[in-house]
């Protein structure tokens, strides 16, 4: 009970769930689950259609790669995955854990979900994008201040 507390906690803080009450934070964890990448493990693969939605890490640190060059650090708070979420196309960027890193798995169809429910995830999700094409931030990658 502590982890899905702690698990939903760190989801509240993200920047992308602003306004998303706790209970919808609460079925979003239970509904995705939650996966440990042990350091070192390519979490998902720039180019590859893997069908696995979106990625918010609760702990560790992974590192963003595009076309084989470091494009990114993230930590606890960040997301990514959600072009290849939103799109069902593929990956956009790999990214490696450099630590273990425990995530929240989102389905796209739990994500599609969310934004239709929450129109305010949908405009954060949009801003994201938005950054991406501007090369504002790395493929794939978002802080919780973004």
């Amino acid at each position: 009970m502590e982890v899905l507390r702690n698990t939903v906690e760190t989801l509240a803080r993200v920047s992308l769930f602003e306004g998303v009450p706790i209970d919808v934070l609460r079925n979003l964890v239970a509904a995705g689950g939650k996966s440990l990448f042990p350091a070192g493990t390519e979490v998902v693969r720039e180019g590859e259609r893997d069908g696995v939605g979106f990625f918010v890490i609760v702990s560790g640190e992974g590192a963003v790669y595009v076309e084989g060059r470091e494009a990114g650090s993230l930590g606890p708070g960040d997301f990514f995955g959600a072009v290849a979420a939103i799109d069902g196309r593929a990956r956009t960027a790999t990214v490696r854990a450099t630590t273990d890193l425990r995530c929240i798995v989102v389905t796209d169809a739990a994500l599609h979900e969310l934004v239709h429910d929450h129109p305010g995830v949908a405009w954060r999700l949009l801003l994201y994008l938005s950054g991406l094409v501007r090369g504002d931030q790395p493929a794939g990658a978002a802080s919780a201040a973004a």
